[in-house]
Parts: C-alpha cells; sequence; structure tokens
C-alpha cells in the first residue's frame, strides 16, 4: 500500500500552483500599481539663486543615445552646449521615467513602477514653480504628464496618436510643436515641459532600429530647432533628452544598454561646454537651481555643475542648499528603515566656509556632505536588504529542503527506486533544455522590454503557461515510450516523480527569487532580470501542477502506442 503513496503527488502540486499563482498575482500587483514607503512629504529647502529666467525641459520618448548622434539639431547644440550621457533607471517604462525627471527621484522612492498610475506621488520641479511664482506649462504626446502633474502646471495640453500609422504619428509631433509655439508666444512661461511621443510611437509599431522611427527622429530634431527660434537663449536654459530607450525589436522597460541610456543635451545661458555623463535624477535639481526654485524634496540627484557657467559664490550655494536637501531627505530616509541618523560635521563645515566666502572650500565640504549622505543610505539599505534575506532562509531550506528528505526516504525505504529517480531527473532537465531553447529562439530575454506594449502582457504570459503544459506532455509521451516494457502502475509512478522534479526544478528557481528579494515589490526596487524571470517561472509552474493530474495517462497512452507500432 505505501508505494500508493505516489498518488499524493498531483495532488500537492495542484495545491503548490493554487499557492504560487496567489503570490505571483500579489506580487504583480505591487508591480503595477506601485508601492513605496518614502512617499510621505518632508520639509521643504529654500530657494536657490537664479541664473536664468526660462527653463525648457524637452523630452523625445524614447529616443536612444547613439541614434541621437545622428541627430543635425541636437548636435548643432552639443557643439556649444553641454552634452551628457545620461543612464535613467529601472523599470525603463514610459511613467517611472516621467515622474524621475520633475521629481529628481528613482522608482523605489516614487513607487511609480509600471504605466498604471495617476498623480504625482512627491514633490517636483512645476510644484516648487508654482510656490515661486513662475508660470508652468507642458504641451505632450500622452495624456500621462496631465494626470501626473496637472495639478502643478498652468497650461497644459496633450496629444496621442495611440500607436497609429506613420502619418498620424507625424502629425501629433506637428500639433505638438505647434501648439508648443502658440504656448510660447502668448504666455511664455518659466519652465515648459514639451514631450514629443512619436519616437516611442514609432519604436513600438516599427521597431527601434526602424527606418521609421529614424524618420520620425528626425521630424522632432527639425521641430525642436523651429520651436528654439521662438526663445532668447541668453536668458534661457534647455534641456533635452528622453525618459528611456528601445530595443531594436520594439520595447523597454528592462536592463538592456539601449534602454537604459539617453541624450541629455544642455544650451543657452549659463551653460559651460563639454561632455560628461549624468543621471535622469539630476534633471530636476539643475533645472531647480538655474531658475531660483527649491530642489524637489526627494530629489537623489546632483546639480549638473560642470555643465554651468556661473560664479563660484552661485555655485557654492546652490550645492549647499543640494546639501541640505539630502541631509533632509536622507533623515527621513534612515528613520523609515529604522536606521541610526548620524550628524554630518561636512554641513556645518559648508555653511561655515560659505560665510567666510571661502566659496570653494564650501563646495567641496558640500560635496563632502551629500557623499556622505549617499553612503548613510546605501549602508542602511544593505544591511535591511540583508536581515531580510536572513529572515527568509528558514523557509527556503525548508521548501527546498523537505522534497529532498522526502525523496531520500522513498528511496531508503524502497517506495521507489534510484532509476525512477534518474529518469525523473533527466526529464527535469530535458523540460528546462527545452524551455529555454524555445524561448530564446523565439526572440526572448528575461527582460521587460522583451514585452513590446501593454497588448502583449497577456499573450506573452499565455504562452508561458501553455509551455508549461505541453512540455511537460511532450517529454511523458517519450519517458512512456522509452519504459514501455514497465508495468502500468510503475509507468504511472515514473511519470509522477517526474512531474514532482520538474515541479522541484521550478520551485528551486522561484525559492531563490523569494530568499533573494522577496516576492514583488516591497520597499525597494528589486533586481528586475531577476524579477521578470520569476513571473515566467510562475506562470509555467501554475498550469504545471494543475495538469500533473494527466501526466501519467500521456506516458501510458505513448507506451501503449510505442508497443503495437513495434509489433
Amino acid at each position: 500500500m505505501k508505494k500508493y503513496a505516489i498518488l499524493i503527488i498531483p495532488l500537492v502540486l495542484a495545491f503548490a500552483s493554487s499557492y504560487i499563482q496567489g503570490v505571483a498575482e500579489g506580487a504583480y500587483d505591487t508591480f503595477a500599481n506601485g508601492t513605496s514607503f518614502f512617499q510621505s512629504s518632508i520639509q521643504e529647502g529654500n530657494q536657490l539663486e537664479p541664473a536664468t529666467q526660462f527653463a525648457v525641459i524637452i523630452v523625445n520618448d524614447s529616443l536612444r543615445y547613439k541614434d541621437s548622434l545622428e541627430l543635425k539639431t541636437l548636435n548643432t547644440l552639443r557643439e556649444d552646449g553641454a552634452d551628457f550621457l545620461s543612464h535613467v533607471g529601472q523599470p525603463s517604462y514610459s511613467l517611472p521615467g516621467y515622474v524621475t525627471i520633475p521629481t529628481g527621484a528613482f522608482p523605489e522612492i516614487t513607487g511609480v513602477t509600471s504605466n498604471y498610475y495617476e498623480g504625482a506621488p512627491i514633490d517636483n520641479i512645476f510644484r516648487a514653480a508654482k510656490d515661486a511664482g513662475l508660470t508652468t506649462a507642458i504641451v505632450s504626446g500622452s495624456d500621462s504628464w496631465k494626470k501626473l502633474f496637472g495639478d502643478y502646471v498652468d497650461v497644459c495640453y496633450s496629444y496621442s496618436p495611440d500607436r497609429k500609422e506613420l502619418d498620424l504619428i507625424k502629425e501629433t509631433n506637428l500639433n505638438i510643436k505647434e501648439k508648443s509655439i502658440e504656448v510660447i508666444e502668448t504666455c511664455k512661461p518659466h519652465l515648459f515641459l514639451i514631450h514629443f511621443s512619436g519616437t516611442d510611437e514609432a519604436s513600438h509599431k516599427y521597431g527601434g532600429n526602424s527606418s521609421e522611427y529614424k524618420e520620425v527622429a528626425v521630424q522632432q530634431d527639425t521641430f525642436i530647432a523651429e520651436i528654439l527660434e521662438h526663445y532668447n537663449l541668453d536668458e534661457t536654459v534647455v534641456f533635452i533628452t528622453s525618459d528611456h530607450g528601445h530595443i531594436d525589436k520594439g520595447g523597454h522597460g528592462g536592463w538592456e544598454e539601449e534602454t537604459l541610456t539617453v541624450p541629455l543635451v544642455m544650451y543657452g545661458a549659463p551653460i559651460n561646454p563639454g561632455i560628461g555623463e549624468a543621471v535622469n535624477t539630476d534633471i530636476a535639481p539643475t533645472v531647480a537651481a538655474v531658475l531660483g526654485i527649491r530642489i524637489p524634496t526627494h530629489s537623489q540627484g546632483r546639480i549638473l555643475l560642470n555643465g554651468l557657467d556661473v560664479a563660484d559664490r552661485i555655485k557654492a550655494s546652490w550645492m549647499l542648499q543640494l546639501a541640505e536637501q539630502r541631509r533632509i531627505f536622507s533623515g527621513f530616509y534612515l528613520g523609515v528603515l529604522g536606521a541610526e541618523i548620524m550628524i554630518d560635521v561636512n554641513y556645518t563645515d559648508a555653511v561655515d566656509f560659505f560665510n567666510e566666502e571661502d566659496y570653494q572650500e564650501s563646495l567641496e565640504s558640500s560635496e563632502k556632505s551629500i557623499n556622505t549622505s549617499a553612503h548613510l543610505m546605501e549602508e542602511a539599505k544593505k544591511e535591511k536588504i540583508t536581515g531580510e534575506r536572513l529572515r527568509r532562509v528558514p523557509f527556503f531550506l525548508a521548501i527546498v529542503g523537505l522534497p529532498l528528505v522526502i525523496g531520500f526516504f522513498a528511496i531508503r525505504r524502497k517506495w521507489i527506486t534510484k532509476r525512477m529517480v534518474y529518469i525523473a531527473a533527466i526529464c527535469g532537465i530535458s523540460y528546462i533544455f527545452l524551455f529555454n531553447i524555445i524561448f530564446f529562439v523565439t526572440g526572448n530575454t528575461y527582460s521587460l522590454s522583451t514585452i513590446n506594449d501593454d497588448p502583449d502582457i497577456g499573450p506573452f504570459f499565455n504562452m508561458m503557461a501553455l509551455l508549461g503544459v505541453l512540455l511537460p506532455l511532450i517529454i511523458m509521451a517519450f519517458a512512456g515510450g522509452y519504459l514501455r516494457k514497465e508495468k502500468k502502475f510503475e509507468i504511472v509512478m515514473y511519470c509522477w516523480i517526474a512531474s514532482a522534479v520538474i515541479s522541484y526544478i521550478m520551485v528551486v528557481q522561484l525559492g531563490f527569487h523569494y530568499l533573494l528579494q522577496d516576492n514583488g515589490i516591497s520597499w525597494y526596487m528589486p533586481n528586475m532580470l531577476l524579477g521578470f524571470k520569476y513571473y515566467v517561472d510562475a506562470m509555467q509552474f501554475v498550469p504545471l501542477g494543475y495538469t500533473s493530474l494527466l501526466h501519467p495517462f500521456v506516458g501510458l497512452i505513448s507506451a501503449i502506442v510505442v508497443v503495437k507500432l513495434r509489433k
């Protein structure tokens, strides 16, 4: 009778599938809806000393850095402007990028991790400009800008081609250009964000390396030149950038270099020509500096001083305010994590040096203070992550170790044979091999970028689930044919043990993800490559467990068919 205990395997696998399905759905909700422990309001800083009257941010949605090097207007501006290779955060989706540019904060702070968020959750340059009595405007190719920042903007227009044909994409860009010029001529906002959506629309529809995408990029580049003709660039600073890039076949959100590197060109007065590297979190504090508004409270970026030609006193005053903002933010951050808040003497030194008019020493002390704040936050983050991982170790060991103990016990008691385990292991390895061959040959990678657009999410994960059903059935069919000389119940045992081993391999992979970074997004942004693989693994496992009851029947039918064919 003991050997009939094997019948419990499909029940256990079905239960495991149900459990993992619930966990995966909850994890996806944390990603889609966003979560952050850091959205609370914190103390605002003082306004900075302005260096110009107007700031214009032009966002070429999805424009890749390497493609920007082929654009005439951008290259002309680069000659006398500051040219940065800018790095964006993950996930490299549009809304996370839209929010990072005006807030100076990464998605783990803003809580905006997908394209399904409405309303700016934290302080931003539009709000700061409005508080300072400056006029603001947005003209964009996406309704999302209005949803995110409309409460803080005096004038806001949006157009959306919604993935239509090339002519309509270009027509939308034309509308954006003409409306932008109209806004400049009628109200000339102090802070103006112009968002061209065409490059993103073309990349999704035709590919990130397509001729259509490049044609739209050239059109936007020409329109930028026309827009700038309506500004006096002796009193204006222009920031030209992108929210993210695109992979060649179309798609973004992942970790690829082409999705994470974008242009950032600064032009106008007072710009110091040169080249360098930046992060998209640097835009908000730099805009705040040149306009003379406060730095957004949750900003994690730096003021791009090497691209600005201002007096040492102004630089020192800006850096002092940035150090103060970072000191307040780091104290808030450390408090949320329950970490010790340290007293930073560098900030006090920076204040003293500034009051003594030793601006170079003040600037250097402010830089040290900012670095100290960053270091304290990073160390506290690492310590908390390590502590959480240690607390997850017992459960991880249980889900990984318990099946091994049960298997070892079953072999010792001779409920199953070593041959059964060997064949099951071959089946498990075959499943992993076949799945990954199909996964990569069909052009996929373990990256959010592999899903080109929102409507593709369902079909992609349905395909993963289908493979989780079909591949085990195919493997069981081969196993049944190979085991055709065995007794029928022995074939049943072989197949269910193989099901258990395949499932165990999947559980180990899911377990490692749980150990390293929990399920879903909690308070920090996890490794997105591992996170995407977690969803792919979960989508395979769920139907695999539910359909495991069919595995021995497929094996038996295959054995019978092979026997008949060989007669």
